[in-house]
């Protein structure tokens, strides 16, 4: 029951409110969704199609949250140059309390908030 990405996303389309797909039937099934959405998520990432991804990693977020789709999410948005969901993202990785495997990512992370934060 996998959901087709939209076709070739803008940066407006990664503001809008954050998609929803149909609830999976297992557990099993949601950590073979996610998995799926966030190597084509990857993909797109590498490609540079930005947009795209972050659909993509906000789709494998839903189906199995964790940390590397938080934090990949963060990172479309910031090359996206969307300041404001990038600052949001980022927080949220933070805030899922990552393991230690991901301790240079969150120092990554609170570096390009600070940079981020518009000035005073």
């Amino acid at each position: 029951m996998a959901v087709a990405p939209p076709p070739r996303a803008t940066a407006a389309a990664s503001q809008s409110p954050e998609p929803r797909w149909p609830p999976p039937a297992t557990r099993g099934e949601a950590k073979k969704l996610a998995r799926s959405a966030y190597i084509e998520a990857r993909r797109n990432y590498d490609e540079g199609d930005y947009a795209t991804a972050a659909v993509g990693f906000q789709k494998a977020d839903f189906y199995f949250p964790g940390a590397a789709p938080k934090y990949n999410l963060a990172e479309c948005y910031d090359r996206l140059g969307e300041r404001q969901n990038a600052i949001a993202a980022y927080q949220r990785f933070i805030d899922s309390r990552p393991s230690d495997k991901y301790a240079d990512r969150v120092v990554h992370a609170r570096e390009r908030i600070r940079v981020l934060q518009p000035p005073p």
